[in-house]
């Protein structure tokens, strides 16, 4: 097994759009390969592991998180997709 760490960007959404946050986070997986890897985020969810805007007083409406970046265990990029950037 390799280990690989996952950058991402994940958009909260919320009723009062003034509340609307954005954060990029890095986690740390396994996996035999970049294309196992791949499947495994594929169905993986984040969304409970990141921060909220915590001073937000209307509620949360959509979560959007997407992967962007992957560094093998070595510290070489094997994967990059510098779309997400869509903010």
């Amino acid at each position: 097994m390799k280990n690989f760490t996952i950058s991402y960007q994940v958009n909260f959404t919320y009723e009062d759009p003034s509340e609307n946050i954005s954060r990029l986070i890095d986690i740390t997986m396994q996996s035999k390969n970049l294309h196992s890897l791949q499947k495994i985020l594929h169905e993986h969810s984040i969304e409970d592991d990141v921060e909220r805007n915590e001073n937000a007083k209307s509620k949360v409406i959509d979560i959007n998180s997407e992967y962007f970046l992957i560094v093998d265990h070595k510290g070489k990029q094997v994967w990059k997709d510098w779309n997400f950037k869509k903010i």
